[in-house]
C-alpha cells in the first residue's frame, strides 16, 4: 500500500487495484494509472479541497464521489453522497458522514483495508468566537463522530488546523481516543509541515502517528 500526501488535505491511496484520491488541489497527472480502479472523492465545494480542473478527465474510467454542494458539469461517472448515504460500487462501501462544516466525511472499505478520510469534520475551535459558540463546536463535532459505526481503521486522515492555536490537536485527539487507527496521517495544515511533527510528539509513545515533512511525501505500508 502507498500513500501520498499532495497538498493541504489532498491525499492519494493505491491499495492493490485500486486508486483512491482525496480533495485533490494540485497537479496528479504524474500520480493517477488508469490500469486501476480509480475513485476521486471530494468532501466538499471550499476552494482548499476542490479544484476542477486538477481531477477533470475525459476518460470514463474514472469513477467521482462528490458532496451534494460540488458542481458536476463537465464530470462523467458522478456519484452524489449525503451524509448517512451508504453506497457499494466496485468493491468499494463507501458510508458519508456529516461534516462540522460543510460537505461530507468519508469511510471506504476495499480489499479489507478501512479508510476514513474526515475532510472539515473537525473540533472547530476559534479563540474570538466566544464560548457558547465553540460549546456548540464541540457538540456538533463529538455527535457527528458518536454517529460512526466503523471502530478500527487502517487508515485516518484527520485535521490538524495550525489556525485554531493549541486547540489544532483536539481532533486528533479524540479520533484517537474513540477508534483503533493503524496508521494517523495528518490533512489540513497548508504547508504547515511543522505542526504534524508537533502533533506525532505529543503522541510519543504511540508508533502509528505520521509526520508529514514536504508536499508530496510518500509513505510505503
Amino acid at each position: 500500500m502507498r500513500v501520498v500526501h499532495l497538498r493541504h488535505s489532498g491525499v492519494m491511496v493505491t491499495h492493490e487495484e485500486y486508486q483512491l484520491f482525496f480533495d485533490v488541489i494540485s497537479d496528479i497527472s504524474a500520480y493517477i494509472d488508469f490500469s486501476k480502479k480509480i475513485f476521486i472523492f471530494v468532501s466538499h465545494s471550499h476552494s482548499d479541497h476542490f479544484v476542477k480542473s486538477f481531477i477533470q478527465f475525459k476518460t470514463g474510467k474514472v469513477h467521482y464521489v462528490f458532496s451534494e454542494d460540488v458542481p458536476t458539469d463537465g464530470f462523467k461517472n458522478v456519484l452524489i453522497m449525503k451524509p448517512g448515504d451508504q453506497l457499494k460500487i466496485a468493491g468499494l462501501s463507501i458510508n458519508a458522514y456529516a461534516s462540522s462544516d460543510l460537505g461530507n466525511a468519508y469511510a471506504v472499505s476495499l480489499a479489507a483495508l478501512n479508510v476514513f478520510f474526515a475532510g472539515d469534520l473537525n473540533w472547530w475551535h476559534w479563540e474570538n468566537a466566544g464560548t457558547e459558540a465553540n460549546r456548540a463546536e464541540e457538540k456538533l463535532f463529538k455527535d457527528i463522530v458518536d454517529t460512526i459505526e466503523v471502530k478500527s481503521f487502517d487508515l485516518a486522515f484527520i485535521p490538524v488546523d495550525p489556525r485554531l492555536g493549541d486547540a489544532y490537536c483536539w481532533t486528533g485527539n479524540y479520533f484517537l481516543e474513540r477508534f483503533e487507527v493503524r496508521h494517523f496521517i495528518p490533512i489540513h495544515f497548508g504547508t504547515n509541515f511543522a505542526i504534524t511533527e508537533a502533533f506525532q510528539k505529543k503522541h510519543h509513545t504511540r508508533s502509528n502517528i505520521h509526520c508529514i515533512h514536504h508536499l508530496n511525501e510518500t509513505i510505503i505500508f
